[in-house]
């Protein structure tokens, strides 16, 4: 009868470009969806570590403990512990959810004083990150 001339193709070649399209759109997604949480202000300098820390956007407050022993709070420096935690009480009180505190400390300060920072702010917050640079080696 009839001869065929026409062989069976392989699927892969035709579903390429739909994955390649597929792989493309949830790059965008991806891109679009996060969020980055910029920090301006006082300039530290972290201690390293070997990994780095996933982010959270939410609303925050920054905590800064500077090498000289200087606290500020946000962009306001405050005179001492009591007034910090009297800063957190008077923020949290605006506010209707728990925010995330950044405490952005130097490396050459001491634990005694960044646990007792972390120790006041995590009554006040959420989530309390303490950020540290990437020890690219």
């Amino acid at each position: 009868m009839f001869k065929r001339r026409l062989k069976p193709q392989n699927g892969f070649l035709l579903a390429a470009p739909a994955v390649l399209d597929l792989i493309f759109l949830l790059q965008i997604f991806f891109l679009i969806g996060n969020k980055v949480v910029v920090q301006e202000g006082i300039t530290v300098s972290f201690p390293n570590t070997q990994e780095q820390e996933v982010e959270t956007v939410a609303d925050k407050m920054v905590i800064y403990f500077t090498k000289d022993g200087q606290l500020w709070f946000n962009d306001q420096t405050v005179e001492n512990w009591d007034a910090l935690k009297a800063k957190l009480i008077e923020v949290s009180k605006e506010r209707e959810s728990k925010p995330v505190i950044i405490i952005s400390a130097d490396k050459s300060t001491t634990y005694n004083d960044i646990a007792r920072i972390m120790s006041i702010a995590s009554k006040y917050a959420s989530k309390v990150i303490v950020p540290t640079e990437v020890n690219r080696q």
